[in-house]
């Protein structure tokens, strides 16, 4: 996750384009959640511990699979590859350099998430100023 975040900072720090990844992912998102309603409103009083673990093992995919679909996080496990170790002290050092250096308010950083809502919000805004007396 910290290899991946600091190969795609603006993605991992600021969310950007959160707005395209949910468009784009609409129909797994939407199945992902149905299936998570599904398991969370089933009567599971009469489950063994077993299937209590197998239900609370599809609950935490599903919400890994929709985090990831809105987060951007692209990365498959591969055994095999081995990323670089990055401790927790670089890692928090790097995205602190990355913010400051950034320097965005919180308006540029809706608007990197958000942007077609942030553009329509903003017209809606400065059409409501301008009608005013």
């Amino acid at each position: 996750m910290k290899n991946w975040c600091l190969e795609n900072e603006e993605i991992c720090v600021f969310k950007k384009d959160m707005e395209g990844r949910i468009f784009d992912n609409i129909i797994p998102l939407a199945g992902n959640f149905v299936s998570l309603f599904k398991l969370l409103v089933i009567d599971d009083t009469c489950y063994t511990d077993a299937e209590i673990v197998a239900e609370w093992g599809k609950i935490v995919e599903n919400l890994g699979e929709i985090a990831a679909e809105i987060g951007g996080f692209d990365y498959k496990w591969y055994q095999k590859v081995e990323k670089k170790h990055i401790s927790k002290i670089d890692f928090k050092k790097a995205i602190r350099e990355f913010k400051k250096a950034a320097n965005l308010s919180l308006d540029e950083k809706f608007e990197m998430a958000f942007p077609t809502l942030y553009s329509e919000l903003n017209e809606v805004a400065n059409e409501f100023v301008n009608s005013l007396p």
